[in-house]
């Protein structure tokens, strides 16, 4: 079973994964939806971040044609 240590502002748990899964699939249908749009607005952070960082690091196009 994998685990993980989550820090919550002044507390560290260890979990395995399976535990926040269940405890997520126990609340309520509105709040699984928060959940759910928070996971994927960090993932989708993290994304636009490194497509950012990736489109700098690109030599600049002086040409531009029609």
């Amino acid at each position: 079973m994998n685990t993980a240590t989550l820090t919550i502002p002044n507390l560290q748990v260890e979990l395995a994964v399976e535990q926040p899964i269940t405890a997520a699939r126990q609340l309520p249908a509105g709040d699984r939806v928060k959940l759910a749009y928070a996971l994927v607005e960090s993932d989708l952070e993290v994304e636009l971040t490194q497509l950012i960082a990736g489109l700098y690091s690109q030599p600049p196009v002086d040409e531009i044609s029609d």
